[in-house]
Formats: structure tokens, C-alpha cells, sequence
């Protein structure tokens, strides 16, 4: 009687639920256009899969390489422009992805970046064109896409001999799913006809773009929506969710990290059976061949609760069937196995749990990851999907065009089986991890699920454990394996570090004590502030850089203007995560007396921003100073490399602190770019901008020009006549050193060693990205006022120009001369001087 209540409420209180998100989705805002922006959203797949990124930046496993051998009478400028018309009419695979705090956000750029690579080895002799064409193409489709910098969309053409081709198109998985596989190429067909035949048209636009869907899902998703998809979902998979243990070989070291492929055929007489089978069951055929699937897994594995991750398509309106883009999310799917149950019966457990899984399929996989524990691997280490529809055959008019594979990248799965539905046939895709399984291991279980979908749907009644026989002694030898290899790795994972930090927290502050007095040069006390005792930017990325290899904490370096002593850094070392992500915008000088008008200081090229503290100390008490500072400080989040991806991220943050205007802004060295950019974003959208100040920046044409030798010699002379005697050869050992720096920061066969051997570069990955935003960085004219701060020891490619260039740029200029050179005039005792300056000139403002 019990059980028959439990069952009755269980069903009502699915039934609830089910109506409840019904009524919710009926209430979902609409999908509509949004007013276009450099600055877009992420869908909740497209956060999940740059986290993962995250993790592991240097991996390809997210790669999707489509490769093609092309015959004779290509065109390649038809090919060209077909593509670059399909970046164009899909925002998304011209936008670079990045993460501010804890918001993935995407940028949006021009097509004209779209990277197409044609590699002309036609003269090379036959064998070795075959070599070099198959290892341009793997290193081109393995080489990691950095989604910050690079286009997550590019084309390798390589020209062989006998006027062939090798196309490779190469997409990162964050914009792209198999659904859009079809869009692609069938884009490309109409493109490339288009212009070859020369009756070029603008493509028709989309009437919506992949990130209106993202910021859709996000509206939809939240609130009463979320909180009944969590709720299912939490009681669906119970807490615990545990991979299916397939016996696996242990990994010889240097094992190769690709994906192995097995494919089986099933012919007309078992298709005809599965579908009369599922037919009789009144289930559908990824019931049934999911329901095998449970069967194989389980007499492999013994085990009698199997998850297992499936992805579904997510394009349930019909506008979001035109557009390319990563939809899919994945469904961890729950299935309890007892083998007293015959296949028919399994197939009806599935079809019901599968019915309310569907009904609740919305919610992102790493919403429901918050709900579990995982043990066994990742959730999706073993997958299953079914393709209903056979993919698309690439077809460019004229030419011959064969799809080929050219080697897979690094899996992100041990085992995915992918069944495609040909009509009169089925075609099983087994991809494996190639390190973890052999290939014969893999036929043979393709094959065992042959020969179990065929026994279980030729006898339902048949029970599982009598459905096929496995070879026992061999599936015992491959556990054996899989548990010493298990044991291997617990063993070699065991943190020596962790361990150190463990006996290290009774004498932390002892431990700081150390590097302090190794950097600084004297013993602090408890609370010594690390500024007030000659603490500079250089020596804090430095003692950061420390506390990360002594404690495995990488603190973010604004932590240290709220937490300056030895006892508070203490405390927040034995409390900190592993990691943090460092923000953007840091408060540089905020408290109950700084009530005014704030200042936001962009910082230099080495992207920190702590040294406007020195600054904020000699300004008006009540004025607020934030500092701006490089993502990618932290040295996990992904530089930049463009002066106007900078200016809006950062003007974002800006405004979270100030809606509106007017805004006051300085920049020093090449924040001063990113100050402009940002000052004529503010006045484009109708802001007013009251300050502009420069701290010893040239304007972008006299930084980019070259000097010829008889500038730089006569900057040099008149710098060394300028200064002191006592500092001449401190001046020119300066100018040696910092070139010596500068070219190999600038010369990648230099960088590696140079990182090892100055820890404080190795956080300062911003500076080569910073480079190369300088260097490329157009100014367009300034309508409005700046404020000039010129050191007196000038560089060389600076020092004929009074105003540092700016009169070339803004529509007025005021100049004023401050003690020092380019590196000395933010130091004490200069750095005073300078900031009595700023301040009178913030008081006028």
C-alpha cells in the first residue's frame, strides 16, 4: 500500500512540475533582435565550454577540423570571399571570447580579420609534398585557438601538385555544433557559385545573431524558470553522479593524445528489426538503441546506476535552425540497471525517464554539475547521441570535393558513440580516448553492441545478463589494469606543495617575514604596511610570485592595498582559494571621506595599476581613485591585443562605479591610448569627459614612428647633459637593460628562458599583448581637451615634440613638465610633484 502511495505522489509531483514549467515557458520573453554591439553575451554552453577552457588553455580538444581534397579548377578567390561572407553574416564566428570577473563576455570585431592561410607546395616532389602537407595540416588543426586573441574560426588552403588542394576549415567547439555543420556548407555552396560566376550580392542578414539567442536564454533562464529546472534535476540524479568504470590500459607516458575512431555498419535486416521492435514498444529509436547501449555498459561494468551524458540539439525555435552557433547542451542521463529485467523492460525504465529528462532538458549542464558530485571522471566522459538526419556532402560547383579525416585533436571524452541514421542503414561512429582504450578492445565492443541491440530486439523478453557472453577472463585482466593505473595516479597526484602549505600555516607570517626582508632588504614587523617600508609595483608582482611557489596561492596584487601587513597578508594566505581571478577595476583610494568626483587610471604597458596608490596619497582627500589594470594579470585569463577591446571592457567598468558623467581619466605610458579610446566612447554615446590627463604619453603616431639614428644619439646626449653626475651611468645601464628586455620579450625563442629567470614577467604576461595593441592602434581625432604630463628626461623618439604629439590629435592641449624620465616621474621623491600637479588640475576640472 505504501509503495502504491510513494508511486502515485512521485507521479503527481512530476506532474506538478511539468505544468509548472509549461506555464513558465509560456511566460519566456520573446527572441528578438538586439541593437548590435562590439560587446555581446554568452549563452550558458558558451560558458561552460570556455571554463573548461580555462583549465587547460595549451589543449585543441575543442577543435572541430573539417578537411576536403579538392580536384583541379578550384578558385580560389571565390573560395575566399565565400567565406569571408559567411563571417560576415555570422557575428559569431568573428568574435573573441574573454571572461571579466565572473562574467564570459564576447567581442565582437570586423571581418576584414578573418584568418585564411593558403600554403602553395605544389613544387615540392611527390613524397615529400605528402609529408609536408600532412604536417602543415596537423600542426595547423592541433595548435590551440587562444579564443582572447584569435578569430575561433579560420582556413588552411594547401596547393599540391596536379593543380589539387587540401581545404582544412578549423572551428573552436564554442561556436560551433553538428547542427551547424550543414549551415556551413551549405553557405559555402551558394557563396563560392555566387562569385564564380561573378553575380556577387550581399548576402541577406540574419534577422537574428547567435548572441540575441544568449541573451534570450539568459532571461529566460533565471528566476522561478532556473530554480524548477534545479529542483528536478537534484532529485533526478540523487546527489551523485558515477562514470561507468570501463576497463581501461594504463597510459604508457608520452601515450598519444588523439581520438581513435571505429566504425561499424548495420545493414537493412537488424535496422528493419530495431524499428519493428520500437514500433511494438511505442518508444522511439533513441530508446531503444540508448537502451542497448545501458545493456553493453553494464556487462562491462557491473555496475547498477549508469549516468551517461547525451547532447541535444537546444534549437527549439525555428529562427535558431538558420544560424551557426554551439547550442547543444549535454543531459546527464540516469538509468538504473537490475539484469533480472528482460530488454523490453529496460527500454520502458528509459522511455519513462527519458520523457521527464527531455521535459526538463533546458537546464545547463553546469547548473546541474552544482546539484552532484561526479566520481569515475568527468560528466562527460562516456556519450551517446543518435544523428536523425545523415550529415551534409560539401559540394562547390565544378570541382571534385571528397571529404577526408585528416587526425583528430585531443578527445575531451573516453568513449562517444554516435549513431547515424541512414534510412535503410545504421552507422555506429565509435570515438575513443586513444591513450586509455586499444582499438581491438574498441571493435569488439562495437561489435558486442551490435550483437546485443540485435539479441534484444529479436527477443525482449530475453533477460540482460543472458544477452551476450563475455569473454570474463579478459574483461578481469582490463580491470586489473584499470585499478593499478587508478592507484598510480592517486599516488602520483598526492600536492607536495599542499602538503607544505599544511605544516606551513603556524608560521606563515614567518615565512612572509623571509621574502620581505629578501625583496626590501630589512625585517618587517607584524604590521608594516609593505608600501610604507619601500615596497614598490615591481617588488609586490615579485613578492606575489613568491607567495604562489611557497603556498600555491596566486593573490590577485590589489589585494595588497587593503591587506598591506605581514599579519593581514597571513590571514588571507591561510584563507584564500588556490587561485583568484584578479579584477579589472581596483580601488586605489576608497573610504568614507571620498565622497567627490572619482579618477580612473588606465595603467602602462606592464598592465598593474598599483602605483597611482603613491598618486592618490598627494590628492584631495575626498576624491575617489580607482585604478584600471590588464585582464590576464592573474596568468589565467586570456590577454588582449587590441586598444579598443580594452577601452570597452574597461569603460564597463567604469560605469558600474559611474553611470554618468562628466568622467576624469588618466592614463600613463600606453594606458594613455586606452584613456583616449575610452574618452571618445564616453563622447560618441553623448557623455562628457572633463579630464583627460596623460602621464608621459606620446600620441599614437610619434609612439609607432621609427626614430633614425641621429634623433635617438641627440635625445640620448641632451638626457645625459640634463642629468646629474652621480646618476650618468645609472641612466645609460637603465637604457641597456630595458632593451635588452624589450627584444626579448619581442623575440619568442628568448621568451620562455627570460620568463623562467625573472618570476615577476612570468605574471606580467600582458606586456607582449600590450605591445602589440600599441602597435597597431589608429587615433582618430579627439574632440575635446588633454592634459599632458611631460617627464623632463625625454625618449628619444619624443623629445623634439613639446606636447609629446597630442597637439596632432585633441582639439587643445595643456602641457605640463614633471621631474624624472618615463619611469622615475611615478617613483618617490618625483612622483609627489607629479601628483600636486594632477591635483591642481583636477580642481579646475
Amino acid at each position: 500500500m505504501t509503495s502504491g502511495i510513494s508511486n502515485e505522489n512521485a507521479i503527481k509531483d512530476l506532474w506538478l512540475s511539468m505544468s509548472k514549467l509549461l506555464a513558465l515557458q509560456n511566460q519566456a520573453p520573446p527572441l528578438e533582435a538586439l541593437p548590435p554591439s562590439v560587446k555581446v553575451p554568452t549563452s550558458f554552453p558558451q560558458e561552460r565550454l570556455w571554463l573548461v577552457n580555462q583549465v587547460n588553455p595549451n589543449s585543441s580538444a575543442h577543435n572541430i577540423p573539417l578537411t576536403f581534397q579538392l580536384g583541379a579548377g578550384l578558385n580560389i578567390a571565390a573560395l575566399k570571399q565565400g567565406l569571408l561572407d559567411i563571417v560576415d553574416r555570422h557575428a559569431i564566428l568573428r568574435t573573441r571570447y574573454i571572461g571579466v570577473g565572473n562574467e564570459t563576455v564576447g567581442l565582437v570585431s570586423d571581418v576584414d580579420e578573418f584568418f585564411f592561410l593558403v600554403e602553395d607546395i605544389s613544387g615540392v616532389a611527390s613524397k615529400d609534398g605528402d609529408e609536408n602537407s600532412g604536417e602543415t595540416i596537423t600542426k595547423f588543426i592541433r595548435t590551440p585557438i587562444n579564443l582572447g586573441v584569435e578569430f575561433p574560426f579560420k582556413a588552411l588552403l594547401v596547393k599540391l601538385p596536379d593543380e589539387k588542394y587540401t581545404l582544412v576549415l578549423l572551428l573552436h567547439h564554442i561556436v560551433f555544433d553538428g547542427w551547424s555543420e550543414s549551415i556551413l556548407f551549405e553557405e559555402l555552396e551558394q557563396g563560392y557559385k555566387k562569385y564564380l560566376h561573378g553575380t556577387a550580392k550581399k548576402s541577406d542578414s540574419l534577422e537574428i545573431q547567435y548572441s540575441d539567442f544568449a541573451s534570450w536564454q539568459r532571461l529566460w533562464l533565471s528566476g522561478e524558470a532556473l530554480s524548477t529546472l534545479k529542483g528536478y534535476w537534484s532529485a533526478r540524479l540523487g546527489g551523485k553522479v558515477c562514470i561507468p568504470a570501463l576497463p581501461k590500459k594504463v597510459p604508457s607516458e608520452n601515450a598519444a593524445a588523439y581520438t581513435g575512431l571505429a566504425l561499424l555498419r548495420v545493414d537493412a535486416d537488424v535496422v528493419s528489426r530495431v524499428r519493428a521492435f520500437s514500433k511494438s514498444q511505442g518508444i522511439t529509436l533513441f530508446v531503444t538503441l540508448f537502451s542497448a547501449f545501458n545493456s553493453l555498459l553494464y556487462l562491462y561494468c557491473g555496475q547498477q546506476e549508469l549516468v551517461i551524458a547525451s547532447p541535444n540539439a537546444n534549437r527549439n525555435k525555428d529562427a535558431l535552425k538558420k544560424l551557426i552557433g554551439y547550442f547543444a547542451n549535454i543531459l546527464l542521463i540516469k538509468t538504473p540497471i537490475d539484469e533480472t529485467l528482460s530488454f523490453a523492460e529496460l527500454a520502458q525504465v528509459v522511455r519513462k525517464n527519458l520523457s521527464n529528462d527531455f521535459a526538463h532538458q533546458d537546464l545547463p549542464l553546469q547548473y546541474a554539475l552544482e546539484q552532484v558530485t561526479v566520481s569515475g571522471g568527468s560528466a562527460s566522459s562516456v556519450m551517446f547521441a543518435l544523428q536523425n538526419t545523415p550529415k551534409h556532402v560539401l559540394a562547390l560547383e565544378g570541382i571534385e570535393c571528397t571529404r577526408v579525416d585528416a587526425g583528430s585533436v585531443t578527445p575531451d571524452f573516453d568513449l562517444f558513440l554516435s549513431i547515424t541514421d541512414h534510412g535503410e542503414w545504421f552507422e555506429f561512429e565509435f570515438k575513443y580516448h586513444a591513450a586509455l582504450f586499444d582499438k581491438d578492445f574498441i571493435h569488439s565492443l562495437a561489435q558486442a553492441y551490435k550483437d546485443i541491440l540485435l539479441a534484444g530486439v529479436s527477443d525482449p523478453d530475453r533477460k540482460l545478463r543472458e544477452l551476450i557472453d563475455i569473454d570474463q577472463n579478459r574483461l578481469s585482466q582490463m580491470r586489473d589494469t584499470y585499478e593499478q593505473w587508478l592507484a598510480l595516479r592517486q599516488t602520483e597526484s598526492a600536492d607536495p606543495i599542499a602538503e607544505e602549505t599544511h605544516s606551513a600555516d603556524g608560521d606563515v607570517e614567518d615565512i612572509l617575514r623571509g621574502i620581505w626582508q629578501k625583496l626590501l632588504g630589512i625585517v618587517p614587523e607584524r604590521n608594516d604596511n609593505f608600501f610604507d617600508i619601500g615596497g614598490q609595483s615591481l617588488t609586490a608582482v615579485q613578492m606575489l610570485n613568491e607567495i604562489e611557489h611557497k603556498f600555491n596561492k596566486k593573490l590577485p596584487l590589489n589585494v595588497l592595498l587593503n591587506t598591506g601587513t605581514v599579519a593581514q597578508l597571513a590571514k588571507l594566505i591561510r584563507e584564500a582559494e588556490h587561485t583568484q581571478l584578479w579584477p579589472l577595476l581596483v580601488d586605489i583610494r576608497i573610504n568614507e571621506l571620498t565622497t567627490g568626483s572619482p579618477v580612473f587610471g588606465v595603467h602602462g604597458i606592464g598592465g598593474g595599476s598599483l602605483f597611482y596608490k603613491q598618486i592618490a596619497e598627494h590628492i584631495d582627500e575626498d576624491v575617489p581613485f580607482y585604478g584600471l589594470q590588464s585582464l590576464g594579470m592573474d596568468g589565467i585569463q586570456q590577454p588582449l591585443e587590441r586598444v579598443e577591446d580594452m577601452a570597452l571592457l574597461y569603460l564597463d567598468e567604469i560605469r558600474k562605479v559611474q553611470p554618468q558623467g562628466p568622467y576624469r581619466i588618466v592614463g600613463y605610458s600606453f594606458g594613455g591610448f586606452i584613456a583616449l579610446e575610452i574618452a571618445q566612447m564616453l563622447v560618441a554615446q553623448g557623455q562628457r569627459v572633463s579630464f583627460l590627463g596623460m602621464l608621459d604619453v606620446p600620441s599614437p603616431a610619434i609612439a609607432q614612428r621609427k626614430p633614425n639614428i641621429l634623433e635617438v644619439l641627440s635625445a640620448h646626449v641632451v638626457n645625459l647633459w640634463n642629468e646629474p653626475l652621480a646618476t650618468k651611468y645609472e641612466y645609460i645601464a637603465k637604457r641597456l637593460a630595458w632593451l635588452k628586455v624589450k627584444k626579448q620579450l619581442q623575440d619568442k625563442e628568448y621568451e620562455a628562458e627570460l620568463k623562467r629567470k625573472n618570476p615577476e614577467l612570468r605574471m606580467y604576461q600582458v606586456l607582449s599583448p600590450n605591445y602589440k595593441a600599441a602597435d597597431r592602434y589608429k587615433a582618430l581625432a579627439y574632440n575635446g581637451h588633454v592634459t599632458v604630463f611631460r617627464a623632463r628626461t625625454q625618449l628619444s623618439r619624443c623629445a623634439r615634440f613639446p606636447s609629446l604629439g597630442w597637439d596632432r590629435v585633441a582639439s587643445s592641449v595643456d602641457v605640463h613638465t614633471v621631474p624624472g624620465d618615463h619611469y622615475t616621474m611615478i617613483e618617490s621623491p618625483n612622483v609627489q610633484s607629479v601628483a600636486e600637479k594632477l591635483n591642481q588640475c583636477l580642481r579646475d576640472s
